[in-house]
């Protein structure tokens, strides 16, 4: 699909434009501001990043959102001292999470017209999506020395939890969500 690789081109064209501009020092000078001053620790930092490439990847595909903040993210980093691989996993994982529209991620896009779903129903689906992948995320990486089984663990029991929900009695989940008995 030559969009695909049109759009990931002229995003790593634009994030070396940024670099090179000095307009990624600049954002991350204002992430590394409101990450630290939430007084989180790297937490907060994890969090600003993740809250911006989460918000940028929701109108981008997500690999234009990764590629456009990734000299963002490491410049707010080497400011900060903070880890850079746990600062990529932040770019990475808030790139991944585009659930609050139809146009972040193909998939959502396909779904999107023989669905027969509506923007706002990705907004009621992925906005508490979002919210939960973002503080487990970043509740995650701030911490030092977790076993990766921790972060499964966690994860999964998330994942079961929505699954008991909207398996326990599925059409009344979707009446509450969508204000409709059936998705169509």
């Amino acid at each position: 699909n030559w969009e695909v690789y049109v759009t990931i081109a002229s995003a790593f064209g634009i994030g070396t434009a940024l670099t090179n501009s000095g307009v990624a020092s600049a954002v991350a000078d204002a992430l590394v501001k409101i990450g630290t001053g939430i007084n989180m620790g790297d937490a907060g930092l994890y969090g600003a990043v993740y809250l911006a490439t989460f918000l940028i990847s929701n109108v981008v595909t997500n690999n234009a959102a990764a590629a456009l903040l990734f000299p963002v993210a490491m410049d707010a980093a080497e400011q900060t001292n903070v880890d850079l691989k746990l600062m990529s996993f932040s770019l990475m994982l808030g790139a991944s999470a585009s659930f609050m529209s139809p146009f972040g991620y193909t998939t959502n896009l396909l779904i999107y017209g023989p669905g027969g779903y509506k923007y706002v129903d990705f907004l009621k689906i992925g906005t508490p999506m979002q919210i939960i992948l973002w503080i487990l995320s970043v509740a995650l990486l701030s911490l030092e020395n977790i076993p990766w089984y921790l972060s499964w663990l966690a994860t999964i029991a998330v994942l079961l939890v929505v699954v008991i929900l909207s398996v326990a009695k599925p059409k009344e989940f979707t009446m509450k969500i969508f204000g409709r008995g059936e998705t169509q």
